[in-house]
């Protein structure tokens, strides 16, 4: 793993935010980074071609997992921004963005949202992000503080990966396993499992296991996030990355669903170590011991739910019940099943299973 650190080169721009740029840039190096030049760019005039081969050598370095600490503004304007930024993720580096100036410029929020930690120089910036809701972001006021806030910035990140580690390795006997799917475009559904999260945690006196599969559109930020509210109740969570294009040629059949609603059905492939898990929507709050939940006998069953009340008093007509494959009666709610993924791998493969149903019902319009 390297570590990066971006300065901008050869701009007419203020001789202040050049000095600072080159200063951070220093002391970037001086901790083991190789420093990625930045040149003023005409990005209007040339073609997106030329843009991107630009960017390409600009990140030329780049190791996937590597470590960028990318100065902000690069004075090349937003567009060039976005696309620079978007080049470094697609190595899923761990990124550490580095504001200069007095005022944060909102429409960079997006962009923000990709960073693992955040590093500014003046209070505004500060106080504007965290009232924002990000939680990792340091403050190097006047350039006082560099040296330790890009240590402190780093050593966040190993924080995380270490005690990923070492709660994976953790054996806790009786533990309750609970599994969820996350995928999160926007950057706003992570915080719907947190609240998910939290209601358990809160009325459980039982250890607690958390598998969250996710794609990447979970960022280590939010990541972060999961793990603070896990660790104040000293129990576990682990998290299991899926490829984006899993479920990539199902996505016109998801209609208003997305792919993250077919996440579950990996989860006796992937836990392979597992008997049994109960799975959760994110739109869930608990109210009483998910112990109660956990203690019913379905051992000679594939899995416990709920009927689908909608389905079940005739209100919505399912694809299945439509066609008469199942009773009306019969049809499940998926937002919390109580699998035993043991019984359900002696039946096969479900992810293979799931995919030869979709390419067999396009139809389908409800895939989870």
């Amino acid at each position: 793993m390297k570590l990066h650190i971006s300065n901008i080169n050869g701009f007419n721009a203020s001789k202040e935010l050049l000095d600072a740029q080159a200063k951070i840039s220093k002391v970037g190096i001086e901790l083991g980074a190789y420093e990625m030049g930045i040149y003023t760019y005409p990005v209007d005039s040339d073609s997106d071609v030329e843009l991107s081969k630009r960017l390409d050598g600009i990140i030329s370095a780049l190791g996937f997992g590597d470590i960028v600490v990318l100065q902000l503004p690069t004075l090349n304007g937003y567009k060039y921004d976005s696309l620079l930024l978007a080049k470094i993720l697609a190595y899923r580096t761990k990124l550490i963005i580095y504001i200069h100036g007095e005022c944060l410029d909102s429409s960079y929020l997006n962009l923000l949202k990709s960073a693992d930690s955040i590093i500014v120089n003046k209070n505004v910036n500060y106080h504007f992000l965290k009232n924002r809701g990000f939680c990792s972001v340091f403050l190097d006021s006047n350039y006082g503080h560099t040296k330790k806030c890009l240590m402190d910035a780093i050593e966040r990140l190993c924080f995380v990966e270490n005690t990923l580690l070492c709660m994976r390795n953790r054996v806790i006997e009786n533990e309750i396993q609970v599994g969820f799917g996350l995928y999160d475009k926007t950057g706003d559904y992570t915080s719907w499992v947190g609240v998910t999260i939290q209601s358990i945690l809160e009325h459980t006196n039982s250890k607690v296991c958390f598998h969250i599969l996710h794609d990447s559109t979970l960022s280590n930020v939010n990541k972060i996030k999961l793990i603070e509210i896990v660790e104040k109740f000293d129990d576990r969570i682990k998290f299991y990355s899926l490829s984006d294009d899993l479920f990539e040629e199902y996505n016109a059949q998801m209609g208003n669903y997305t792919v993250g609603a077919m996440f579950r059905v990996m989860l006796p492939k992937i836990l392979g170590d597992l008997n049994r898990i109960i799975y959760l929507d994110a739109d869930l709050l608990f109210n009483r011991d998910i112990q109660e939940l956990w203690d019913i006998d379905i051992n000679d069953y594939c899995l416990a739910a709920v009927p689908d009340l909608n389905v079940k008093k005739g209100y919505i007509w399912t694809y299945p019940t439509r066609g008469k494959v199942i009773e009306r009666t019969k049809y499940f709610n998926s937002g919390v099943l109580y699998m035993n993924l043991e019984n359900i791998r002696k039946k096969g493969d479900l992810h293979t299973q799931t995919i030869e149903y979709l390419k067999e019902h396009p139809e389908s319009d409800l895939p989870d």
